[in-house]
């Protein structure tokens, strides 16, 4: 569903709305009630705010007993404050949500309703900082180039790279695909080991020669991932972005490259860097280095199938909802398995439908 679509709404959440209207004003009453009579100093309105939401074709994740729910709440509001002005913190990403405004004034008793639709949540939605899962700030003046290049992307990966990456998934087992990631992981060693050396992690490089070591020759050149539970041998993954993000320098604006799919200006300028320091990029003829790109994103891709599928079911808008996905994945803090408290590991990302034009 494309933020802001209006939807008709069903027939019982038609009944609920009425029963909104003509119950949210003795709740309103009975907050002003609460707070005493308005004495001069008193020069508020309050607002009383009704919200609820119903299961659309996308389930929730929460027991059935669950799908449908209302929250009442008295919030103070400024005098003569429209309804349309109250900021909406919390959202639903329920196919089908309503919210009942109804303010009264705290000098002549009157009372105005609105009820807001699914539309008009998203165009109040303000996000906390918790909400978005990181603090860098990030602009998108390209959106009109980048959302061209998301359908771009789209259309090539339901016609092109899914079709090809499940085909593989089916020749070739499970068990061999993540050997071959692993793999493919192992030969990124110079990329992980230089980058600490530029950022100053001595120690970390040395961490990723043993774990190159221990990979290559205990684990048949990386197919098996020995490493893997040896938290010493599993610093943080470092890059050349991160190494300019470490120098100071800003992420840029984001934007979305055909074919590759979301950066920033600053991850373009690290990958493109970090390409010098890939092994098959030194192999001849010229396109050796590209089969083997694709080689290995189609098989990394093969291990996730449906994920892209569920993100776009998800969302209100598919392309808000990855470039936030993106962000929150490249600007979550490292974290280290042997120095780092187990309890301080960062969540991983999670889809967010925000409303177009969240920064």
């Amino acid at each position: 569903m494309e933020t802001g679509a209006r939807r008709p709404l069903s027939p019982s959440l038609t009944v609920l709305a009425v029963l909104a209207v003509l119950l949210t004003p003795l709740v309103a009453v009975a907050a002003v009630a609460g707070h005493g009579p308005a004495g001069p100093a008193q020069t508020q309105d309050w607002s009383s705010i009704c919200y609820w939401h119903e299961p659309g074709a996308v389930a929730p994740v929460l027991p059935a007993e669950q799908a449908v729910a209302l929250e009442t709440a008295a919030i103070p509001a400024q005098s003569g404050q429209n309804p349309r002005d109250v900021t909406i913190v919390s959202r639903s990403y329920f196919d089908t949500s309503l919210l009942l405004v109804t303010t009264t004034s705290a000098t002549t008793g009157e009372q105005s309703t609105r009820v807001f639709s699914d539309a008009d949540l998203d165009a109040a939605y303000v996000p906390e900082d918790d909400d978005l899962g990181h603090h860098e700030p990030h602009d998108d003046p390209w959106e009109g180039f980048n959302r061209a290049m998301f359908q771009f992307n789209d259309t090539l990966y339901f016609w092109i790279f899914d079709p090809a990456a499940t085909g593989y998934a089916i020749l070739v087992p499970q068990p061999a695909r993540i050997g071959i990631a692993n793999a493919f992981e192992n030969i990124k060693f110079p990329i992980r080991f230089v980058n600490n050396l530029l950022q100053g992690k001595v120690e970390n490089s040395f961490r990723e020669l043993l774990k190159f070591l221990v990979n290559t020759i205990f684990g048949l050149g990386g197919i098996v991932e020995s490493s893997r539970d040896h938290a010493y041998l599993n610093p943080p993954k470092q890059d050349l972005d991160k190494t300019f993000r470490t120098w100071g320098i800003e992420s840029g604006n984001y934007v979305v490259w055909p074919i590759f799919g979301p950066y920033s200006v600053r991850h373009t300028f690290g990958d493109i860097g970090d390409t010098f320091l890939w092994p098959p990029t030194y192999l001849r003829p010229w396109y050796v280095p590209t089969l083997i790109w694709i080689g290995e994103k189609t098989n990394a891709l093969s291990l996730r199938l449906g994920d892209y599928e569920a993100m776009k079911e998800a969302s209100l808008d598919p392309y808000v909802a990855l470039r936030d996905l993106y962000m929150q994945y490249r600007n979550r803090p490292d974290f280290d398995p042997y120095y780092d408290d187990p309890s301080k590991k960062p969540d991983e990302p999670e889809f967010m439908p925000l409303r177009e034009g969240v920064k």
